[in-house]
């Protein structure tokens, strides 16, 4: 039985994290609310957001966040000394699903990620 699609929006959001920004991916279904299921996506060492574009594109149903970690895709590199390891990629990935508002998600990654 076919689902029919639903309608997706894709916007970027910059969030203010120690020492600079990321730059994050949202992937939306149309009318979606703080119900919608939601899915943070982590790419790996040496890729970007885009790197989920594929599975946003087939979860027309869920909110896929995805942002570029330090260094990569759209987020620049930043000077801090400790802002590369996995307690800096930890806190920034926090900091984009608070900065969203989001209470509840599934985590995914890849690689790194």
């Amino acid at each position: 039985m076919d689902r029919p699609m639903s309608v997706q929006t894709y916007r970027t959001v910059d969030v203010a994290v120690p020492g600079g920004t990321l730059r994050a991916a949202v992937w939306e279904p149309a009318g979606a609310t703080a119900e919608t299921p939601t899915i943070l996506a982590v790419h790996g060492v040496t890729s970007s957001h885009l790197a989920w574009a594929w599975v946003a594109q087939r979860l027309a149903d869920v909110r896929v966040i995805a942002p570029d970690l330090r260094g990569l895709g759209d987020s620049p590199r930043t000077a801090e000394r400790d802002a590369y390891g996995k307690q800096a990629l930890a806190q920034d990935v926090l900091a984009v699903v608070q900065a969203l508002g989001i209470d509840h998600f599934a985590l995914v990654g890849h690689d790194w990620g």
